[in-house]
């Protein structure tokens, strides 16, 4: 009873309530007008809306766009600020910008109406990473045993520095020599077919891919001699011919080098004379490659002295001499028996006259 004793109370109450409001906000010089008429209403900021296109780029090449016209006031608005995350700024409805780092960067628009009153919207943009191009890739080699070559050439679109990676995807497990270069080497001891892989990163992002290597066995030259035996003995001042025949299975192109006690020679062929001109002992050596391997066959040659002619004969050069010397000699008296002749016919003197008779 007492609870509904009261709400008859209040709603008999609240009429009388409305009056006296009503009478006291009226205007006492009767024109109408009421206190909330008077009362300043308040300024409703704007509403502050940014559309960007595209979400996502990359440095240097995309352009993004800002757009602020969406945004709205109950008056007007009269500016909007761009803060693009990075630094830079720009002012009006629309703008555009490019940005020149990667990254996630957060930006905003801050409108201001004729009120002064302020409102912004956050946004957000992605530049992302363009990962390094592979230009090229290749493997130099072929033969078992030699150094074999990995190559790849890379750029990076945004020129970042790069790093390379080779590993060994397949194949007889062998080590990498240089394997965070550019150029790696590898030394197969087994012939077969390898697989390798390089990845090449920015950092950020990387591609790879693989090169295929093909590993023969190579067979080294075979060199016959001539003279077939090691030790030759030869004489002071003498002439001798070496000579040796070879071959190539894999019918690569042969090299030679000749050396005379570990001292080059300037021949480079098959073949060499040897004129020693002092006695001793000297080691003769050729050595043939194929540019993968060589073969050597070495001589030791022992030179005597000059050898002397046997009693009552002239050595070679000792026939010779004479030989020019009698020529020299015959020539010599036939110039001057010459040179007799023509002095002689010159200067003849005159025979007398035959004597007079007596006169009578």
């Amino acid at each position: 009873m007492r609870g509904s004793h009261h709400g008859v109370t209040v709603m008999a109450l609240v009429p009388l309530l409305l009056l006296i409001v009503t009478q006291s906000t009226a205007n006492p010089h009767g024109s109408g007008t009421t206190l909330a008429d008077e009362l300043p209403i308040p300024d409703t900021p704007p509403t502050a809306v940014a559309n960007v296109t595209p979400l996502e780029g990359y440095i240097f090449i995309t352009s993004f766009t800002f757009d602020g016209t969406g945004s709205w006031d109950d008056g007007s608005i009269v500016s909007y600020e761009w803060a693009f995350g990075d630094g830079y700024t720009a002012v009006g409805p629309t703008a555009s910008h490019t940005y020149s780092s990667k990254g996630v960067w957060n930006g905003a628009l801050i409108v201001t109406d004729d009120e002064g009153a302020q409102s912004f919207a956050p946004f957000t943009v992605t530049i992302k990473n363009r990962t390094p191009v592979i230009n090229g890739v290749g493997g130099r080699g072929g033969h078992l045993g030699t150094a074999h070559t990995l190559e790849v050439t890379a750029t990076d679109p945004e020129g970042d520095w790069l790093y390379y990676t080779w590993s060994q995807d397949s194949g007889p497990p062998v080590l990498i020599q240089g394997a965070d270069e550019p150029t790696a080497r590898f030394i197969p001891t087994v012939g077969g077919d390898y697989v390798f892989r390089i990845a090449v990163s920015d950092g950020s992002g990387a591609n790879e891919t693989t090169v295929n290597v093909t590993v023969v066995s190579n067979h080294p030259p075979e060199v016959t001699a001539s003279p077939f035996n090691p030790a030759v003995s030869m004489s002071a001042g003498e002439r001798m011919t070496f000579h040796v025949n070879a071959y190539d299975a894999d019918g690569d192109y042969l090299i030679y080098n000749w050396t005379v006690d570990g001292s080059p020679s300037d021949a480079h062929t098959p073949n060499t004379e040897f004129n020693p001109r002092l006695p001793g002992t000297y080691a003769l050596k050729v050595t043939v490659s194929d540019g993968y391997v060589e073969t050597a066959h070495e001589w030791t040659v022992t030179v005597g002295p000059r050898e002397s002619a046997a009693p009552g004969e002239l050595p070679l050069i000792g026939i010779v001499a004479v030989a020019l010397a009698a020529v020299i000699a015959t020539l010599g008296i036939y110039l001057a028996l010459l040179w007799l002749r023509k002095s002689g016919s010159g200067s003849r003197p005159t025979p007398p006259a035959p004597p007079r008779a007596p006169p009578p």
